[in-house]
């Protein structure tokens, strides 16, 4: 079929406008961010047919962008059952701990709740000069000097040697007797006495003398020993045996004062009572000062 000439003029007029403005419009978009971004992107996956039309071609979202949602929250920390028992430690962990500071603090206190002894008396000799008076005798009443030597194996076991010198105190005591009451007294006369003693110190202690702490042991001293009397020549010596109570009050390292009763009892016969023996008792006060040997002492743990 042939077209006229006249009417393949007319749609060449008709369709050339509409390729200009196609052509303008094509140039005035920018699609080399388009190729680049195309290229650097991988490819998308299979894509639903409803995204593609929504982005209006060309990779171009035309749509308004949906409003970024929230994130979700987060789920609260789970608390397990060591997490718990760590919380409730925590306070005894507080505690202990401040006890350990408090034990550190005592420790390193010059004042001990519990002190060691000032005066160590173990492994150290003790020489006493003393003197006595005997209490109990009104009618022959006896005094002198006397000299102890201790040797202490432990703090509260010594084992001593004691002498002591006995002297009469002259009185009127026994001559009224005799006039007055016609009494036959024995006339028991000692002179010396030497004993073998065993010293116990269970009791130690400590005490405020001229506002300063002086420390003390009590102990408890007992042995045998011998009397020489008068009668030495006839009879020889006389056992005896004693007991007593004591005291030392320390006044530095190496000096103490010592307060003692001690009993001692021995049989004697004395010349006016027939040659007939008798039970002599001699309760006597003594007071001596200790010196020991070496001056000073050492603490061992």
């Amino acid at each position: 079929m042939r077209f006229p000439n006249s009417l393949v003029a007319l749609l060449a007029a008709l369709l050339f406008p509409l390729g200009a403005s196609a052509q303008t419009t094509f140039d005035g978009l920018d699609l080399s961010g388009l190729s680049e971004n195309t290229e650097s992107q991988p490819p998308a996956t299979d894509t639903p047919a409803a995204d593609q039309n929504a982005s209006g071609g060309f990779g171009l979202d035309l749509n308004d962008p949906a409003p970024s949602e929230p994130p979700p929250p987060e789920p609260p920390p789970t608390v397990t059952a060591s997490d718990s028992d760590k919380t409730k430690e925590l306070p005894e962990v507080q505690a202990l701990e401040g006890r350990l500071r408090e034990i550190e603090l005592t420790a390193d206190d010059r004042v001990k709740s519990v002190q060691v002894r000032s005066f160590l008396k173990q492994g150290r000799f003790e020489l006493m000069p003393s003197v006595f008076v005997a209490l109990n005798d009104s009618f022959f009443p006896k005094y002198g000097p006397g000299l102890r030597l201790t040797y202490h194996v432990h703090e509260s076991l010594g084992v001593a040697l004691r002498g002591n010198q006995y002297n009469l105190i002259p009185n009127d005591n026994v001559r009224l007797a005799k006039r007055q009451l016609r009494a036959q007294l024995p006339d028991v006369q000692p002179e010396w006495s030497v004993a073998l003693d065993v010293i116990w110190s269970p009791f130690y202690g400590k005490t405020t003398l001229f506002n300063a702490i002086s420390h003390f042991d009590l102990y408890i001293v007992g042995g045998l020993g011998t009397v020489l009397t008068e009668t030495l020549e006839e009879d020889g010596v006389m056992l005896s045996t004693h007991i007593g109570l004591g005291g030392r009050l320390s006044l530095n390292d190496f000096l103490a004062l010592d307060l003692s009763f001690i009993e001692t009892v021995y049989t004697d016969r004395p010349h006016n009572n027939g040659d007939k023996g008798v039970v002599q008792h001699i309760l006597s006060i003594n007071l001596g000062l200790s010196v020991f040997i070496p001056f000073s002492f050492e603490y061992k743990e």
